[in-house]
């Protein structure tokens, strides 16, 4: 994707992101062979990735 397109992307709240992701997650996790997505998380001083599993709201 070049830096044109990516600017022109919708900005989206962090709750949607994840609204998004767990239902990719659902969908994968019935497969035979699940593929689930893959997140990076960083800030200005570290980055963290894994794959995404499953998001409880109420475990914060």
């Amino acid at each position: 994707m070049d830096f044109k397109t990516m600017l022109q992307l919708p900005v989206l709240d962090t709750n949607e992101v994840l609204a998004i992701v767990q239902e990719i997650a659902d969908i994968e996790r019935k497969e035979e062979r699940p593929r689930m997505p893959k997140v990076a998380i960083s800030t200005h001083s570290d980055t963290a990735s894994g794959f995404f599993v499953n998001y409880n709201a109420e475990k914060k």
